[in-house]
């Protein structure tokens, strides 16, 4: 029953982790269309008004603009990541503000199943690494 359990949780964590990871690389992909029409808009102005905009000013605008794309990618993935770590932090604080799961046991109350006193006895206690040497021999514990 544990095991099917775990592997219940192990495949909705891998469920959630594959689309995050897609939606991730959607986002990436998205990003670098962006970027890339940003580019072919930069340099089409430029040629459009070459005449009044030198060849080295081109350079620099377009290589300045192939620079921003990583930046652009880097920071909504920042900004994605700090979302999220404030809605954890949000779930976090909700979490101890919930008062339901505070119930107090009184001491000495009676429970089902629990017993009303505790104690533990060893009684002629051994242990042994196999069949090679004995860690404990006879062994008696209140």
């Amino acid at each position: 029953r544990f095991r099917e359990q775990f592997m219940m949780f192990v495949d909705q964590h891998q469920h959630y982790s594959y689309l995050y990871q897609a939606s991730s690389k959607w986002l990436g992909i998205r990003l670098e269309i962006i970027g890339a029409i940003t580019i072919y808009f930069v340099t089409m102005f430029a040629i459009h008004n070459e005449a009044t905009i030198g060849a080295s000013n081109v350079g620099v605008n377009i290589s300045y603009g192939l620079r921003l794309i990583p930046l652009l990618n880097a920071l909504v993935r920042s900004t994605a990541l700090l979302e999220e770590n404030a809605t954890s932090l949000e779930r976090i604080d909700q979490s101890l503000d919930d008062q339901s799961e505070l119930e107090v046991c009184e001491v000495g109350s009676d429970q089902k199943g629990w017993p009303s006193e505790g104690k533990i006895e060893f009684v002629n206690f051994s242990m042994d690494y196999g069949s090679r040497a004995h860690a404990l021999l006879g062994i008696n514990l209140e």
